[in-house]
């Protein structure tokens, strides 16, 4: 109770200071279909509030005030999850007095983010070939007639995805309208499903992406290569052995109708 207070009373300074009496509250969060419905909680933090009957609740995205009720308790707040601009991390503040909700700045107790489907564009993956020897370097291609916007830098950023997992991150060539992966002495570890998207921001990542296509790689080790080249060489030199213990036994052994005849 006592890390609570304190940190009511840090968040409650920090706002003091830019003229504001802002406090973090609860968020709780339910979909429908392609809706999320927030409700920022006020519950067991109204201690030292028991003359006020209603509060200004805000709902935050990234720190930003982006809506504001009025309630006594619980504001209950809407965002369709399919916008790409609603992707982000959501918490809520309330207050005594009011304010704007763009004025206000400020995070809760707990937070929830959110990805949003659109966050990401697929892109067309190429490999040149799916099949490779353990030790060789592997270029993957991606390309993309469609495009996110650019960020603030001017940016786009570019993702190898294996199996599930993004490996490498690189910056989408605009002139080309293309970037490249290199994969340097592979293993068979590097074996996999290899897809490619884009995005105008390097993360967060959302839960699900897929690419215009997919493709396969398939590494051979080299060493069972050498293990096999191996064993038949060691067939060979056997099989010519018994071929010089014949021929010496032979030569050593004359047939009987041979001596007969001598």
């Amino acid at each position: 109770m006592l890390h609570f207070s304190m940190l009511m009373i840090l968040v409650a300074w920090l706002f003091q200071a830019r003229g504001k009496e802002i406090y973090p509250a609860k968020i709780f969060a339910n979909k429908n279909r392609d809706i999320l419905e927030f409700t920022c909680s006020t519950y067991g933090l109204k201690d030292g509030f028991q003359n006020h009957s209603t509060f200004h609740i805000y709902l935050c995205r990234n720190g930003f005030g982006i809506d504001t009720k009025i309630s006594f308790q619980d504001a209950t707040f809407f965002i369709d999850e399919k916008k790409k601009d609603n992707a982000g991390n959501y918490s809520c503040v309330f207050s005594v007095d009011r304010y704007s909700y763009k004025e206000v700045r400020g995070h809760g107790l707990n937070s929830i983010f959110i990805t949003v489907n659109d966050s990401f564009t697929p892109a067309e993956i190429i490999l040149p070939e799916t099949s490779v020897k353990a030790g060789s370097d592997v270029e993957i291609q991606c390309t993309s007639l469609k495009l996110p916007e650019r960020n603030q830098k001017g940016n786009i950023y570019a993702f190898l995805d294996k199996n599930g997992t993004v490996i490498q991150v690189n910056i989408w060539d605009t002139v080309k309208n293309e970037v490249r992966f290199t994969l340097k002495e592979v293993t068979t570890q590097d074996a996999g499903t290899y897809i490619c998207f884009v995005m105008s921001e390097p993360c967060p990542f959302p839960e699900k992406v897929h690419g215009v296509n997919e493709v396969d790689l398939h590494v051979t080790d080299a060493l069972w290569e050498r293990n096999i080249l191996r064993l038949i060489f060691s067939a060979g030199v056997i099989i010519f052995a018994c071929f010089i213990l014949i021929f010496d036994f032979k030569t050593s052994h004359p047939s009987s109708k041979f001596r007969r005849d001598v």
